[in-house]
């Protein structure tokens, strides 16, 4: 997925609208198409280089980050954990 910049302060709207929307497609049983979900996939095997992505962030963000993936991890039935990082 690509990495959207945003201030801190607007980050906890953003994961309200996304959970709201996340809540809505479940609870329509919206599925992801497959083409789209193996896009997604490839992205995400680009690597950020050498340097540390996370050089400087708070560790609460990274562990809220991690919660965050597991969660919605689990709930596409996925086992193991998701951790970014």
């Amino acid at each position: 997925m690509k990495r959207m910049e945003s201030r801190l302060a607007h980050v906890k709207q953003g994961m309200k609208a996304a959970c709201i929307l996340h809540n809505g497609c479940q609870s329509l049983k919206d599925s992801v198409a497959s083409w789209w979900e193996s896009e997604a996939r490839a992205v995400d095997i680009y690597i950020c280089g050498t340097h540390s992505c996370y050089a400087g962030v708070q560790s609460e963000g990274h562990q809220a980050l991690n919660a965050l993936a597991n969660y919605f991890w689990r709930q596409a039935g996925h086992t193991a954990s998701a951790d970014v990082a």
